[in-house]
């Protein structure tokens, strides 16, 4: 089962990130890392890993690593990531190879596809983890993710107060 959902609100639809952008193909997997490609470090991804439980940190740093190395590469620097945690396209056994990041403005969820699922944190209208799925809902647009059970309630809770201030400061 992959990334359950229903009708998509205009402004509400899925990205999908080109495999190779145009002008920017991808690096070989033998490159060097981007801060020795020439980028400044992610410090604030780091922080928010090292926040993460160490088996979320394993698989944030194993088997989601594509999709991490996605979002490290291309989130613009001007975009803060405060919490991140790891997750699946499938939430019925299913693998954990994606990447949930909560950032200064919005909601992403990268899986390593690649595919990529943003929504400004205004726009977010609910949240709910139940055991291992990750409930969403924005606009007309409702998605059920896997997300670790045991750390899927924590990151809700971030999710939740980050939506609240977002709403609260939009005036």
């Amino acid at each position: 089962m992959g990334i359950n959902y229903s009708r998509p609100a205009r402004g509400h639809q899925a990205d999908q990130v080109p495999a190779q952008p145009a002008g920017n193909p991808a690096p070989p997997a033998h490159a060097a890392p981007a801060t020795q490609r020439g980028r400044q470090p992610r410090t604030d991804i780091d922080t928010a890993i090292a926040a993460c439980p160490p088996d979320v940190q394993q698989q944030l740093t194993g088997p989601c690593l594509a999709a991490l190395s996605l979002l490290r590469e291309h989130l613009p620097a001007t975009e803060e990531v405060w919490h991140i945690c790891s997750g699946g396209v499938k939430w019925m056994n299913g693998t954990i190879n994606s990447v949930f990041a909560v950032t200064s403005r919005r909601l992403v969820f990268v899986a390593p596809a690649p595919q990529v699922l943003t929504y400004d944190l205004r726009d977010v209208e609910s949240t709910l983890v139940s055991s291992n799925i990750f409930h969403l809902t924005a606009g007309d647009t409702k998605y059920q993710l896997g997300i670790p059970p045991g750390f899927g309630d924590h990151f809700e809770r971030q999710v939740a107060f980050a939506v609240a201030v977002a709403k609260l400061a939009d005036g």
